[in-house]
């Protein structure tokens, strides 16, 4: 599995909005994702004003597929609205993934 671990802090009462537009991608940019997505999201401990967002295709191809289409960019830039700047990216490369 390919896909980035970010970072970033979310102005004060954005949570809402995001919770929407997390909503909005499940339903229109999803489905155009080909095979398993795992998108996890929480508060880094100790430090709860940053948000780390895990989000993960098959494969580094699909991954890349869905960053450069112009709908994802274009949804990114409304959800940059809701950020103190612009998130830090760590794109990584899963060979191992276990669910027990």
């Amino acid at each position: 599995m390919f896909g980035t671990i970010s970072r970033v802090k979310v102005k004060s009462g954005s949570e809402s909005a995001l919770d929407a537009l997390d909503k909005e991608w499940m339903e229109t940019m999803r489905p155009k994702i080909a095979g398993p997505v795992y998108w996890f999201r929480g508060t880094q401990d100790g430090h709860p004003e940053t948000t780390v967002t895990i989000f993960l295709c098959q494969d580094k191809k699909t991954y890349f597929d869905l960053a450069d289409d112009p709908a994802q960019d274009a949804f990114f830039k409304r959800m940059l609205e809701h950020f103190e700047g612009e998130p830090s990216w760590e794109d990584v490369q899963f060979d191992v993934l276990i669910q027990d």
